[in-house]
């Protein structure tokens, strides 16, 4: 290998290596905190966002030092002013958002009443949660967790996070509680806490398709007793045994193919109750949990998602002034936007935050393109997010949802003045109130944000496609598996799954069993999907049969695959793909973007925006098959 061969190796490897060490030591689900919920809110309220106790970044030694919130709260912020309480349900209603017809929303009712719908929740990963009241408020807290007293267990510290089976060595995950939070509404912003009063949603019954854990008993054929429903959640997460304490469903691994012997490999999560010496089957694994049957098994191996009844959509069409008919089977936003050098992330785990800036920065372009605006080449700051956000970790991870939360509430700067620097030390931060300085007044901001579908685990690649056709590049999470290091074909599909043996497999877990929903899945790399298409099936780097792909941009630098892109396969969720999608929303009516409408007697209004009106836009506009806006 050359010297220049290996350099390149070794940065990519560093990345790879920074991918995994994301996130924080928490690992809750949306059947853990479905339910009924006090958020008890400060007396104090601020003009712009207040750290509410936590680091910029957000880290988790930050996080740990906060363990009395009532007497922070008191301290800091005025003590309580007001709660309210909440019932977060997984009953799904209509997203309500123009041209995202076939979205859901998970609805929020009245605490105090057994109706009333007042709202829409999601889970952020299996890290927090976001609420969003009808009357403008909006909650964001990550869930409580602390360290154990094991013995064996090293001192806190930073990075910490979980492993591909969504397990936090010497964590213990309070899914009951959260850490204190953040509110808003459109003038003010706060702090909160939150406690879960009850649980109206009862655990998955035994029947649901995946393997729960089963803790050894001197009767191995039958599982232990679930208990009471309505128990707060705290999940035990040491990474030695992989016990859960509340007796969650244990996690599937799952294959794009069963293993050829039906067996499932020793170093499975699942402890198996059984004889000593013998590897147990899918099946009896599954039997003795009170799960699916043998042949069921089988099909849920092989299936996309954790889930078997994941997330579809009637195919996605595009509006056009003769009737309706299907998306191309092929369309990519390359030829508008180019492709200007990919970002090299270097040892920093900020894929995230530079999926993000990309892919606002490209819905930026093509809205004001849309408008007659070209010539304002909008390229903004992923370093303002590593630096300045108290919702993410910094070069220790982080979550494309926040990044939009950030975006929304805060700002994101341009890179000029505020260049990637690949550590998230301490800068100067911007914000709508205090920008860095005269040269550097212009911020851009986001108008909304949300998992594709509408809700965390209601992705598919039906309403990815759509969204980037319509809209422009769409964030997406993935496994990535080490091969995909070591992508160099530029034309070839890459279609290998994560392996046993160099990732530790594919995980994945369904919570809540409902049609169209795709379950929990471990991810740990951000990426932007710009487009798609299919190829003959011998374009590929596996033996699979995969000819549908989509166009990704990385950040691992220029000299890495196709100029820093490269072709995934599309269709079967690999890795993950197609389970945690996100959009960040430009903002036309604020910051650098509505003066440069306004500028050119192009102003916007708050109703005809381009989230509203983006399928209507798509309508007045001629979209070339290279994603030109003709």
């Amino acid at each position: 290998m050359t010297m220049k061969g290996l350099l390149l190796a070794l940065i990519v490897l560093l990345a790879v290596i920074r991918n995994v060490r994301s996130d924080l030591p928490v690992h809750c689900l949306t059947s853990d905190v479905a339910g009924l919920w006090r958020f008890c809110l400060d007396r104090d309220r601020d003009v712009q966002l207040p750290r509410c106790g936590s680091d910029t970044p957000n880290t988790n030694l930050g996080n740990l030092r906060l363990s009395n919130h009532s007497s922070w709260l008191e301290a800091n912020r005025g003590g309580v002013g007001e709660c309210v309480t909440v019932h977060l349900t997984t009953d799904e209603a209509a997203d309500g958002t123009s041209g995202r017809e076939d979205w859901k929303r998970l609805v929020v009712r009245d605490g105090d009443k057994t109706s009333g719908d007042i709202g829409r929740w999601t889970m952020v990963y299996d890290e927090g949660f976001e609420v969003r009241l009808d009357n403008g408020r909006v909650l964001f807290a990550f869930s409580h967790y602390a360290p154990t007293s094991e013995a064996n267990c090293p001192p806190p510290h930073n990075g910490q996070g979980e492993d591909n089976h969504g397990r936090s060595q010497c964590y213990v995950s309070q899914c009951h509680r959260t850490q204190i939070g953040w509110h808003s509404d459109a003038s003010e912003y706060g702090c909160f806490v939150g406690s879960k009063l009850s649980s109206r949603t009862p655990r998955p019954p035994r029947t649901t398709n995946y393997v729960r854990h089963i803790a050894p008993s001197a009767d191995s054929t039958q599982p232990d007793s679930e208990g009471d429903a309505n128990t707060p959640t705290t999940t035990t997460t040491a990474l030695d045994t992989g016990v859960c304490a509340s007796r969650r469903p244990m996690f599937v691994r799952y294959h794009h193919h069963p293993p050829s012997d039906d067996v499932i490999p020793s170093s499975s999560a699942v402890r198996f109750a059984g004889k000593p010496g013998r590897r147990p089957t899918i099946g009896s694994v599954l039997r003795r949990s009170g799960g699916v049957s043998f042949l069921q098994s089988r099909a849920l191996f092989a299936s996309n998602f954790p889930c078997p009844s994941a997330a579809t959509s009637t195919p996605p069409t595009t509006e056009t002034r003769g009737g309706q008919h299907e998306l191309p089977a092929s369309f990519s936003w390359e030829g508008e936007l180019g492709r200007d050098d990919v970002i090299n992330q270097q040892d920093c785990g900020s894929c995230y935050a530079i999926a993000c800036a990309y892919a606002l920065q490209s819905r930026f372009r093509i809205e004001l393109s849309r408008r007659g605006v070209r010539d304002v080449p909008v390229q903004l700051s992923a370093q303002s997010v590593l630096s300045c956000s108290p919702y993410n970790q910094g070069c220790d991870g982080g979550y494309p949802f926040l990044v939009g939360k950030h975006a929304s509430e805060v700002c994101l700067q341009e890179e000029k003045c505020l260049g990637y620097a690949a550590t998230h030390t301490s800068v100067a931060c911007p914000t709508s109130h205090t920008p860095l300085s005269d040269d550097c007044r212009s911020l851009w901001f986001a108008k909304s944000y949300s998992y594709v579908g509408g809700f965390y685990e209601h992705s598919s690649e039906d309403r990815i496609k759509a969204e980037v056709f319509h809209r422009g590049p769409v964030v997406i999470a993935i496994n990535a598996p080490k091969a995909l290091s070591e992508y160099r074909q530029t034309s070839a599909v890459f279609d290998r799954p994560p392996s046993l043996a160099e990732d530790g497999g594919n995980y994945g877990v369904c919570d809540v069993d409902k049609k169209g929903w795709n379950g929990w899945q471990y991810t740990d790399h951000a990426v932007v999907v710009v487009g798609w298409g299919e190829t003959t099936p011998a374009a590929h780097t596996n033996s699979s049969s995969c000819h549908k792909y989509w166009i990704v941009r990385n950040s691992w630098g220029p000299q890495w695959g196709d100029s820093g892109y490269f072709k995934m396969c599309r269709g079967k969720n690999l890795a993950g793909v197609e389970s945690q999608a996100v959009v960040i929303d430009p903002e036309l009516t604020r910051g650098r973007a509505a003066q440069i409408l306004a500028e050119r007697g192009l102003a916007e209004t708050n109703s005809s925006s381009s989230t509203e009106q983006a399928r209507g836009t798509t309508r007045q506009v001629s979209i070339g098959s290279r994603g030109q806006i003709n």
